[in-house]
């Protein structure tokens, strides 16, 4: 299976170094989507949430092949 990584973009952006293998792209973005919105529930706790901030999901290689930022994993609603 292919191994993925995780990098997060947020207001304390961190590399992730021991990656998680993975069926494929779909599930990598799935993934991706979790590490998201767990985030913006964090950030949300102190009053706000940054829709720009991102997961960057790169490949074994640490070749960048996705991107999702926290607003298109979580549905912002009034």
């Amino acid at each position: 299976m292919p191994l993925f990584y995780f990098n997060l973009f947020d207001d304390e952006p961190s590399t992730d170094d021991q990656g998680i293998e993975l069926s494929g792209l779909g599930e990598a973005f799935a993934h991706a989507s979790d590490i998201a919105c767990a985030c913006a529930s964090e950030t949300a706790r102190h009053g706000y949430v940054t829709l720009s901030h991102y997961v960057e999901i790169t490949n074994h290689a640490r070749e960048r092949v996705g991107r999702l930022l926290f607003g298109d994993a979580v549905e912002v609603r009034q």
